[in-house]
């Protein structure tokens, strides 16, 4: 009986070392947005996997569309730029905030409360899928 006891909790703890999927989530948050608008998913990833990561889309269940988008300066005026694609090196981590790579949401379904859950789906190239869930706060 104890044996049985002692490998579930071998087990247990080595179901817990080892990652979940291709990335690692160790931050995923939303911003508070009304219905129909268009909200921002924030993201640090990090590669977990053997091999340089392809993250060719993204998706949630509470936006008709989810795009990757850079900020860039040119000049004094800020533009954003679609990513098609996001690309993360073995061991590498892609930090994506605030003025940098994020992900939008297009006209949101529902509203974004604080305390609220977004569950964003990550397809990757080699047809792999990872979902991560966002934590809507205040920035």
């Amino acid at each position: 009986m104890l044996g049985g006891a002692i490998l579930a909790a071998l087990a247990v703890a080595c179901a817990r070392a080892k990652p979940a999927g291709p990335v690692q989530v160790l931050d995923a948050w939303a911003r508070p947005a009304d219905s129909g608008a268009t909200g921002g998913v924030y993201l640090v990833l990090k590669n977990t996997d053997t091999a340089t990561l392809h993250i060719t889309s993204f998706e949630t269940p509470i936006s008709t569309s989810t795009e990757a988008h850079e900020t860039m300066l040119h000049g004094d005026m800020a533009t954003m730029d679609i990513r098609p694609e996001l690309v993360i090196a073995k061991g590498a981590t892609l930090t994506m905030m605030p003025g940098g790579t994020h992900l939008m949401l297009m006209h949101l379904t529902r509203r974004l409360r604080r305390r609220d859950t977004v569950p964003v789906t990550l397809r990757f190239a080699d047809g792999r899928v990872f979902v991560a869930t966002a934590h809507v706060r205040t920035p």
